[in-house]
């Protein structure tokens, strides 16, 4: 019989996530939205979800997706971008938003 996968999957807390969620803060992380190194709050399980960046509030999908974005333009433009604060320097590129929910980047 076919194992049938029933949505959310439970996830079992280790003792680093407890211990991660008790401080509420953990140590600087690279952002590939805003391109610095700062630290992470955490908010509550599951930690891949709610994991933000403290000066550009990117969660863990966002910065997913700008990691992405920079790896294939760098290869498609022969420039290395390791950071969506670059291409504010490149004119003849345009990244429009698709995200369904707020802004993939703050560019304040």
């Amino acid at each position: 019989m076919k194992e049938i996968i029933r949505y959310p999957i439970p996830y079992q807390s280790k003792w680093f996530d407890k211990l991660v969620i008790k401080l509420g803060f953990w140590f600087p992380i690279y952002c590939p939205i805003c391109g610095g190194f700062w630290g992470m709050v955490i908010c509550h399980e599951p930690l891949r979800e709610t994991c933000f960046c403290v000066k550009c509030r990117a969660y863990n999908r966002k910065r997913q997706i700008a990691y992405v974005i920079c790896n294939v333009f760098s290869k498609r433009e022969g420039k290395r971008y390791t950071n969506l604060q670059q291409f504010k320097k490149n004119d003849t590129l345009k990244v429009y938003n698709l995200e369904t929910f707020g802004d993939i980047w703050c560019l304040a």
